[in-house]
């Protein structure tokens, strides 16, 4: 109740609360199923109250770049093909929970490596993506982590965001 209250109060004030969860591990295939858990408690919440009292989008910090298995290059692929693999079905869950769906990434997923290519990279059944090409038709809305202590310049959040504005305004 406490909850329904505090979102009818905010989608009054026009505000728009998005839940909010995440961890490394939930990217390993192995825990995605919590994932998908969390989606359809979300959904029950929502169908079990009024319009303005419901969620209506979920938000993921997942920062797969902090587990000991990022290091590794091949075991990276592979927790970046399950993270994409995450967030498509995920996609999929919140659209039928009638949900929008977000993600937060760090600024330096666009990285290129000396070829000028991108530096982290998916296989996709369409051929191997830049990871952010994969990822952002996927979601809603994107939180860019970029911790800088101004916004402009060549090494300001806004110059280190370019990318990911351009890739989310073709999304």
């Amino acid at each position: 109740d406490e909850q329904r209250a505090f979102l009818a109060a905010a989608a009054r004030a026009g505000i728009t609360v998005h839940a909010l969860d995440g961890a490394p591990q939930y990217v390993f295939k192995k825990n995605h199923q919590r994932m998908f858990a969390l989606v359809d408690a979300l959904d029950a919440f929502n169908r079990g109250g009024p319009a303005e009292a419901r969620y209506p989008a979920i938000h993921l910090d997942n920062e797969p770049y902090v587990l000991k298995e990022w290091r590794d290059e091949g075991q990276r692929r592979v927790i970046l093909r399950d993270y994409i693999a995450l967030n498509q079905a995920l996609r999929e869950r919140t659209r039928a929970a009638d949900m929008r769906f977000g993600v937060d990434i760090p600024f330096w997923w666009d990285d290129l490596d000396g070829n000028g290519t991108a530096r982290f990279k998916v296989s996709t059944p369409q051929g191997e993506k830049a990871l952010l090409e994969a990822l952002f038709p996927l979601v809603d809305n994107v939180g860019i982590m970029s911790y800088r202590q101004r916004a402009l310049g060549r090494d300001g959040v806004v110059g280190c965001c370019l990318t990911e504005f351009e890739l989310g305004a073709r999304s």
